[in-house]
């Protein structure tokens, strides 16, 4: 077993980790399935294991992503959607405000979880990521690690509450200690 890995790996596994254990995640975003596998490749490979139907492209409007995910949870989905670029997540977040309140805990319902990849320079201003805080009842994790990377996708799938994942785009590349905290069960 190889004790490093990538960024864009650690994600790759948690998302695998999640497609295998629970038939109810499915991942949505443009050009996610194979031979693409998304804007930063974090997808690769998944749609070839666990079909189309669970590895989704879906057009580029955000807003269409987001209404598609929040209708999933809400017939008890898990949906994990990339986006392919932070700029474009301003957007979802009108739909994220109304849609949070709707997912306040085991109550049936799944819970959408957004990857947002993010350049450096955004994530050292902070007002992105501010924005996605000041939403109520939205969970919101930034890995800086890979293992950091897998365990926080890990856990936002598993979170009853609608969760965001700023992913640092540095990230991706960057390689680390696999993680050594290994999930109990989805």
């Amino acid at each position: 077993m190889v004790s490093e890995y990538s960024g864009r790996d650690a994600l790759n596994q948690a998302l695998r980790r999640a497609l295998a254990a629970d038939d109810r995640v499915l991942l949505l975003g443009q050009d996610i399935a194979d031979p693409i596998g998304g804007a930063y490749g974090v997808t690769g490979g998944l749609s070839t294991t666990y079909g189309r139907h669970r590895v989704v492209n879906l057009p580029g409007p955000v807003t269409g992503m987001t209404g598609v995910a929040v209708g999933a949870a809400l017939e008890g989905m898990v949906p994990v959607v990339e986006l392919s670029v932070a700029a474009i997540a301003g957007p979802a977040l009108d739909q994220l405000a109304h849609a949070a309140a709707l997912f306040p805990g085991a109550n049936g319902y799944g819970s959408p979880v957004f990857r947002v990849p993010m350049p450096a320079d955004a994530l050292r201003g902070g007002a992105r990521t501010r924005w996605f805080a000041l939403i109520p009842g939205l969970n919101v994790l930034t890995p800086r690690t890979p293992a950091e990377a897998e365990t926080f996708l890990h856990a936002a799938i598993l979170d009853p509450a609608p969760c965001v994942v700023v992913e640092p785009v540095a990230l991706y590349d960057a390689t680390g200690p696999r993680s050594a905290a290994a999930p109990a069960r989805f």
